[in-house]
């Protein structure tokens, strides 16, 4: 999945990608690298680089499997369930 995102912190398209298991390639902008790190998607800080890094993606089907992949383990990680447990566990330890 494409996403052209300039600046924020949580972009909800990214996240819904990654929960579909798709891999992205995106601006290394706002939260981006927290969303996407160890996925194999590409994150970019020149936006001329964008044309070559979707055609390199397009022509590996081995990579394209595995960012997806890595993009779907990586969204089962920040499920409600988890992350709850580690909001509840951070508030407990400032006591």
């Amino acid at each position: 999945m494409f996403i052209r995102d300039r600046d924020s912190t949580a972009c909800n398209s990214l996240l819904e990608a990654i929960a579909c298991g798709l891999p992205i390639i995106t601006s290394d902008v706002g939260g981006n690298f927290s969303y996407l790190s160890s996925t194999g998607s590409v994150l970019i800080k020149n936006e001329s680089n964008f044309s070559v890094e979707i055609i390199s993606l397009l022509k590996s089907q081995k990579r394209l499997n595995e960012a997806g992949e890595a993009s779907r383990k990586k969204a089962e990680l920040l499920a409600w369930e988890i992350v709850a447990l580690q909001l509840d566990k951070f508030y407990k330890s400032m006591k």
